[in-house]
Protein backbone atom coordinates (compact mmCIF):
# COMPACT_ATOMS: atom_id res chain seq x y z
CA UNK A 1 0.00 0.00 0.00
CA UNK A 2 1.17 3.39 -0.81
CA UNK A 3 0.14 6.27 1.60
CA UNK A 4 -1.26 9.89 0.01
CA UNK A 5 -1.67 12.88 1.76
CA UNK A 6 -2.81 16.14 0.87
CA UNK A 7 -4.20 19.12 1.46
CA UNK A 8 -7.17 21.23 -0.41
CA UNK A 9 -6.00 25.16 -0.11
CA UNK A 10 -7.81 28.52 -1.82
CA UNK A 11 -5.68 30.63 -4.55
CA UNK A 12 -5.33 32.66 -1.22
CA UNK A 13 -3.69 29.95 1.02
CA UNK A 14 -7.20 29.19 3.19
CA UNK A 15 -7.73 25.75 3.83
CA UNK A 16 -11.05 24.57 2.67
CA UNK A 17 -12.93 22.59 5.18
CA UNK A 18 -15.25 20.35 4.47
CA UNK A 19 -14.47 19.83 0.42
CA UNK A 20 -15.19 16.29 -1.06
CA UNK A 21 -12.29 14.95 -2.88
CA UNK A 22 -12.90 11.65 -4.92
CA UNK A 23 -10.02 9.48 -6.01
CA UNK A 24 -9.84 8.28 -9.77
CA UNK A 25 -8.57 5.84 -11.57
CA UNK A 26 -6.28 6.73 -14.02
CA UNK A 27 -6.84 7.00 -17.00
CA UNK A 28 -10.15 5.41 -16.51
CA UNK A 29 -11.48 7.66 -14.67
CA UNK A 30 -13.83 5.52 -12.25
CA UNK A 31 -13.49 5.88 -8.65
CA UNK A 32 -10.74 3.94 -6.88
CA UNK A 33 -11.03 1.77 -4.58
CA UNK A 34 -8.94 3.71 -1.19
CA UNK A 35 -8.10 2.60 2.15
CA UNK A 36 -8.32 3.95 5.51
CA UNK A 37 -5.33 2.02 6.72
CA UNK A 38 -2.06 -0.39 5.36
CA UNK A 39 -4.13 -3.58 6.46
CA UNK A 40 -6.76 -3.27 3.90
CA UNK A 41 -9.62 -1.79 5.68
CA UNK A 42 -11.41 0.29 2.46
CA UNK A 43 -12.81 3.88 3.44
CA UNK A 44 -15.53 5.60 1.27
CA UNK A 45 -14.40 7.15 -1.91
CA UNK A 46 -14.73 10.69 -1.98
CA UNK A 47 -13.31 11.46 1.07
CA UNK A 48 -14.12 14.71 3.51
CA UNK A 49 -11.01 17.29 3.98
CA UNK A 50 -11.32 17.97 8.40
CA UNK A 51 -10.81 21.55 9.66
CA UNK A 52 -7.41 22.33 8.11
CA UNK A 53 -8.57 20.89 4.69
CA UNK A 54 -6.36 17.91 5.02
CA UNK A 55 -7.39 14.27 3.81
CA UNK A 56 -5.87 11.16 3.02
CA UNK A 57 -6.09 7.52 2.13
CA UNK A 58 -3.89 4.27 1.17
CA UNK A 59 -3.84 3.01 -2.21
CA UNK A 60 -2.87 -0.35 -3.95
CA UNK A 61 1.11 -0.12 -5.44
CA UNK A 62 1.53 1.16 -8.46
CA UNK A 63 -2.08 2.03 -9.17
CA UNK A 64 -2.36 5.46 -11.27
CA UNK A 65 -4.69 8.02 -9.37
CA UNK A 66 -5.68 11.24 -9.71
CA UNK A 67 -7.35 13.44 -7.23
CA UNK A 68 -10.71 16.23 -7.92
CA UNK A 69 -12.27 18.37 -5.68
CA UNK A 70 -14.75 20.29 -4.86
Amino acid sequence: MQKYQDAVITTAGQAVSGASVQVNNYPAGTAATIYSNNTGTTTTNPLTTDSNGRFGFYAADRKSTRLNSS
